[in-house]
Protein backbone atom coordinates (compact mmCIF):
# COMPACT_ATOMS: atom_id res chain seq x y z
CA UNK A 1 0.00 0.00 0.00
CA UNK A 2 1.15 3.66 -0.55
CA UNK A 3 1.51 4.91 2.64
CA UNK A 4 2.86 7.91 1.73
CA UNK A 5 -0.68 8.80 -0.42
CA UNK A 6 -2.47 8.06 2.42
CA UNK A 7 -0.36 10.33 5.17
CA UNK A 8 -0.92 13.16 2.54
CA UNK A 9 -4.55 12.43 1.71
CA UNK A 10 -4.69 12.25 5.82
CA UNK A 11 -3.07 15.65 6.02
CA UNK A 12 -5.23 17.52 3.02
CA UNK A 13 -8.66 16.13 4.85
CA UNK A 14 -6.77 17.51 8.20
CA UNK A 15 -6.22 21.19 6.90
CA UNK A 16 -9.44 21.59 5.27
CA UNK A 17 -11.80 20.44 8.29
CA UNK A 18 -9.70 22.71 10.68
CA UNK A 19 -9.77 25.71 8.29
CA UNK A 20 -13.64 25.05 7.98
CA UNK A 21 -14.17 25.02 11.51
CA UNK A 22 -12.09 28.36 12.11
CA UNK A 23 -14.09 29.85 8.88
CA UNK A 24 -17.24 28.30 10.72
CA UNK A 25 -16.60 30.40 13.69
CA UNK A 26 -15.58 33.41 12.01
CA UNK A 27 -18.74 33.68 9.80
CA UNK A 28 -21.20 32.94 12.88
CA UNK A 29 -19.29 35.97 15.13
CA UNK A 30 -19.71 38.29 11.96
CA UNK A 31 -23.44 37.69 11.34
CA UNK A 32 -24.09 37.79 15.21
CA UNK A 33 -22.29 40.89 15.63
CA UNK A 34 -23.47 42.54 12.74
CA UNK A 35 -27.03 41.54 14.21
CA UNK A 36 -26.61 42.51 17.82
CA UNK A 37 -24.54 45.45 17.33
CA UNK A 38 -26.01 48.69 15.88
CA UNK A 39 -25.35 49.30 12.31
CA UNK A 40 -25.89 52.13 10.70
CA UNK A 41 -25.51 50.38 6.71
CA UNK A 42 -26.14 46.81 6.15
CA UNK A 43 -25.81 44.43 3.21
CA UNK A 44 -26.47 41.10 2.61
CA UNK A 45 -27.03 39.05 -0.58
CA UNK A 46 -29.11 36.26 -1.30
CA UNK A 47 -29.99 33.65 -4.44
CA UNK A 48 -33.53 33.83 -5.73
CA UNK A 49 -34.88 31.51 -8.70
CA UNK A 50 -36.55 34.96 -10.77
CA UNK A 51 -35.41 35.57 -13.73
CA UNK A 52 -35.41 39.23 -15.43
CA UNK A 53 -35.35 40.12 -18.48
CA UNK A 54 -32.36 42.75 -17.52
CA UNK A 55 -30.13 43.31 -14.33
CA UNK A 56 -32.10 46.54 -12.35
CA UNK A 57 -31.51 49.03 -9.40
CA UNK A 58 -34.32 50.43 -7.02
CA UNK A 59 -34.22 52.49 -4.00
CA UNK A 60 -35.40 54.80 -1.62
CA UNK A 61 -34.71 57.38 1.55
CA UNK A 62 -33.56 54.24 3.70
CA UNK A 63 -32.74 51.26 1.69
CA UNK A 64 -30.83 50.76 -2.24
CA UNK A 65 -31.57 47.65 -4.13
CA UNK A 66 -30.12 45.63 -6.87
CA UNK A 67 -30.91 42.67 -8.75
CA UNK A 68 -29.03 41.22 -11.31
CA UNK A 69 -29.90 39.54 -14.14
CA UNK A 70 -29.79 35.10 -14.61
CA UNK A 71 -31.13 32.34 -14.40
CA UNK A 72 -30.40 32.24 -10.80
CA UNK A 73 -30.94 36.12 -9.87
CA UNK A 74 -28.70 37.77 -6.92
CA UNK A 75 -31.03 40.11 -4.75
CA UNK A 76 -28.55 42.20 -3.03
CA UNK A 77 -29.74 45.45 -0.06
CA UNK A 78 -28.00 48.10 1.20
CA UNK A 79 -30.09 49.36 4.07
CA UNK A 80 -28.75 52.63 5.04
CA UNK A 81 -29.60 53.51 8.01
CA UNK A 82 -29.88 51.97 11.46
CA UNK A 83 -34.33 51.82 11.09
CA UNK A 84 -34.02 49.78 7.64
CA UNK A 85 -31.69 47.77 8.85
CA UNK A 86 -34.05 46.91 11.87
CA UNK A 87 -36.86 46.40 8.88
CA UNK A 88 -34.78 44.45 6.98
CA UNK A 89 -33.56 41.74 10.03
CA UNK A 90 -35.59 39.08 9.21
CA UNK A 91 -34.55 38.46 5.39
CA UNK A 92 -31.04 39.26 6.63
CA UNK A 93 -31.29 36.58 9.83
CA UNK A 94 -32.42 33.95 6.97
CA UNK A 95 -29.89 34.67 4.84
CA UNK A 96 -27.39 34.23 7.48
CA UNK A 97 -28.86 31.26 8.55
CA UNK A 98 -28.69 29.09 5.34
CA UNK A 99 -25.06 30.27 5.12
CA UNK A 100 -24.74 28.92 8.40
CA UNK A 101 -26.44 25.71 7.59
CA UNK A 102 -24.18 25.12 3.99
CA UNK A 103 -21.11 25.77 6.12
CA UNK A 104 -22.55 23.26 9.23
CA UNK A 105 -23.32 20.72 5.99
CA UNK A 106 -19.99 20.98 4.38
CA UNK A 107 -18.06 21.31 8.14
CA UNK A 108 -20.07 17.55 8.75
CA UNK A 109 -18.93 16.41 5.55
CA UNK A 110 -15.43 16.87 5.49
CA UNK A 111 -15.65 15.17 9.37
CA UNK A 112 -16.88 12.35 7.79
CA UNK A 113 -14.14 12.24 4.96
CA UNK A 114 -11.71 13.19 7.90
CA UNK A 115 -13.12 9.54 9.73
CA UNK A 116 -13.11 7.77 6.85
CA UNK A 117 -9.38 8.86 5.37
CA UNK A 118 -8.29 7.83 8.97
CA UNK A 119 -8.79 4.19 8.34
CA UNK A 120 -7.53 3.99 5.27
CA UNK A 121 -3.98 1.41 4.84
CA UNK A 122 -5.81 -0.19 7.92
CA UNK A 123 -8.19 -3.46 8.80
CA UNK A 124 -10.99 -1.32 10.00
CA UNK A 125 -11.85 0.41 6.39
CA UNK A 126 -14.13 -2.15 5.96
CA UNK A 127 -15.89 -1.44 8.84
CA UNK A 128 -20.01 -1.45 9.48
CA UNK A 129 -18.82 2.24 10.94
CA UNK A 130 -17.45 3.02 7.63
CA UNK A 131 -20.77 1.93 6.34
CA UNK A 132 -22.57 4.36 8.15
CA UNK A 133 -20.46 7.36 7.93
CA UNK A 134 -20.12 6.88 3.96
CA UNK A 135 -24.14 6.55 3.53
CA UNK A 136 -24.08 9.38 5.94
CA UNK A 137 -21.50 11.73 3.42
CA UNK A 138 -23.85 10.87 0.35
CA UNK A 139 -27.13 11.70 2.76
CA UNK A 140 -25.77 15.24 3.39
CA UNK A 141 -24.59 15.96 -0.21
CA UNK A 142 -28.26 15.50 -1.45
CA UNK A 143 -29.39 17.47 1.13
CA UNK A 144 -26.97 20.54 0.35
CA UNK A 145 -29.30 20.50 -2.84
CA UNK A 146 -32.32 21.67 -0.34
CA UNK A 147 -30.80 24.53 1.82
CA UNK A 148 -31.34 27.25 -0.83
CA UNK A 149 -34.55 25.95 -1.89
CA UNK A 150 -36.11 26.08 1.35
CA UNK A 151 -34.51 29.54 2.53
CA UNK A 152 -36.30 30.97 -0.94
CA UNK A 153 -39.62 29.13 0.27
CA UNK A 154 -38.96 31.15 3.66
CA UNK A 155 -38.35 34.56 1.82
CA UNK A 156 -40.34 34.38 -0.85
CA UNK A 157 -43.72 36.55 -0.03
CA UNK A 158 -41.13 39.18 1.31
CA UNK A 159 -38.63 39.31 -1.91
CA UNK A 160 -42.09 39.21 -4.57
CA UNK A 161 -43.61 42.22 -2.06
CA UNK A 162 -40.78 43.86 -2.87
CA UNK A 163 -40.31 43.31 -6.27
CA UNK A 164 -43.89 44.42 -6.74
CA UNK A 165 -43.67 47.45 -4.79
CA UNK A 166 -40.63 48.92 -7.20
CA UNK A 167 -42.36 47.80 -10.28
CA UNK A 168 -39.52 45.06 -10.97
CA UNK A 169 -40.98 42.26 -13.98
CA UNK A 170 -40.24 38.91 -13.92
CA UNK A 171 -40.40 36.12 -16.29
CA UNK A 172 -41.42 33.38 -13.47
CA UNK A 173 -39.90 31.35 -10.83
CA UNK A 174 -37.86 28.23 -11.45
CA UNK A 175 -37.10 26.58 -7.64
CA UNK A 176 -37.22 22.99 -8.04
CA UNK A 177 -35.04 20.35 -6.58
CA UNK A 178 -33.03 19.14 -9.86
CA UNK A 179 -30.79 16.48 -9.69
CA UNK A 180 -27.06 18.05 -9.44
CA UNK A 181 -24.11 17.13 -9.60
CA UNK A 182 -24.14 17.01 -5.59
CA UNK A 183 -27.14 15.00 -6.04
CA UNK A 184 -25.60 12.68 -8.18
CA UNK A 185 -22.40 12.11 -6.09
CA UNK A 186 -24.50 11.70 -2.66
CA UNK A 187 -26.38 8.89 -4.78
CA UNK A 188 -23.12 7.52 -5.85
CA UNK A 189 -21.51 7.42 -1.95
CA UNK A 190 -25.04 5.70 -0.98
CA UNK A 191 -24.25 3.24 -3.78
CA UNK A 192 -20.66 3.01 -2.52
CA UNK A 193 -21.74 2.11 1.15
CA UNK A 194 -23.42 -1.21 0.25
CA UNK A 195 -20.07 -2.05 -1.26
CA UNK A 196 -18.29 -1.36 1.66
CA UNK A 197 -21.18 -2.98 3.55
CA UNK A 198 -20.31 -6.44 1.28
CA UNK A 199 -16.75 -6.22 1.97
CA UNK A 200 -17.53 -5.99 5.37
CA UNK A 201 -19.62 -8.83 5.25
CA UNK A 202 -16.56 -10.78 3.23
CA UNK A 203 -14.54 -9.98 5.97
CA UNK A 204 -16.24 -11.14 8.91
CA UNK A 205 -16.83 -14.19 6.67
CA UNK A 206 -13.12 -14.77 5.99
CA UNK A 207 -12.41 -13.96 9.71
CA UNK A 208 -14.85 -16.93 10.72
CA UNK A 209 -13.51 -19.09 8.57
CA UNK A 210 -9.49 -19.03 10.19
Amino acid sequence: MNTSYFKFLKVVVAIAYYGLIAALVVVIAMLALNYVLPQETVRFTVTIPIQLTDSMSFKDADWIGNVSSAPYSLLTINALNPVAARQSAGLYVLVGLSIVASLGFVFFIIRLLKQIVATLGTSDVFSQVNVVRIRLLGVLLIGLEFIKPLVWLLIRSDVLALMSRNHIQHSGEQIGFGVSNLTFAGLLLVGLAEVFRSGYQLKQESELTI
